[in-house]
């Protein structure tokens, strides 16, 4: 006869969840710019401040590095990797399909079932009056986050997951204006009314449009930086 059977109760993956808190304690301090790009991460530190071995730690180091948030190198070990302008605009090309598919699922789920997501952008509109930029970027991820959830397909919702949008959009918030906040909120609440109204069509081609113009945000920030490079140099 098993254990199980015999009321013998199995002990939990103690090593894999301890892993896993590591790993999201760890994203969110880069997310919220407690470890900042270039800082290394000590193995046997976090080990020590998580009370357990540095096995857990080496594999959330691992997992981390496989979704390009740190780089490991032998002899030298893991620090925060700042995502290029370039990377980030890959991301936000792969995340323009995901949310127009998304989007066109969601709207039968949603159709008149949105007081959550308005209070998600009521809150949005707070937050940038007062520019507090940390809090929006998370709200801001938690309302995209919603909507790919409400399309019900996991796997859609597990390939957005694995590109990090939490830690990228706090990336693309550094290149941001007073104008293009000004511009995502009014296109956060059209999106949210097409949804609203079960035009999964329509929201699907806003988000779409919503997540391309950030591409150019970057691309408008990345020639700034050229140009400012360039006069700096004949100067």
């Amino acid at each position: 006869m098993s254990p199980a059977r015999r009321g013998v109760s199995r002990k939990p993956p103690v090593r894999d969840s301890v892993r896993t808190q590591i790993k999201q304690t760890l994203l969110e301090r880069i997310v919220d710019g407690t470890y900042e790009p270039g800082q290394r991460l000590k193995e046997l530190q976090i080990a020590r401040e998580f009370q357990t071995s540095q096995a857990p730690v080496r594999e959330a180091l691992r997992e981390l590095e496989a979704v390009g948030l740190i780089e490991t190198k032998y002899y030298q070990g893991s620090r925060v990797r700042m995502s290029s302008h370039s990377e980030l605009e890959q991301a936000y090309e792969i995340r323009a399909s995901l949310e127009e598919l998304a989007a066109r699922s969601a709207a039968l789920v949603l159709k008149s079932h949105t007081k959550h997501l308005r209070k998600i952008i009521d809150k949005l509109a707070m937050l940038s009056k007062k520019g507090e930029w940390q809090s929006y970027t998370r709200f801001n991820y938690l309302l995209h986050r919603s909507i790919v959830g409400a399309s019900g397909n996991s796997l859609l919702l597990h390939v957005w997951d694995s590109l990090h949008f939490e830690f990228r959009t706090r990336l693309f918030f550094v290149e941001r204006t007073a104008s293009d906040i000004i511009r995502l909120d009014r296109e956060h609440f059209d999106i949210v009314e097409a949804l609203h109204c079960g035009d999964g069509k329509r929201a699907g081609r806003l988000l779409r449009e919503h997540c391309l113009k950030n591409i150019r945000i970057l691309r408008r920030s990345r020639l700034g930086h050229s140009s400012s490079s360039a006069s700096g140099t004949h100067s």
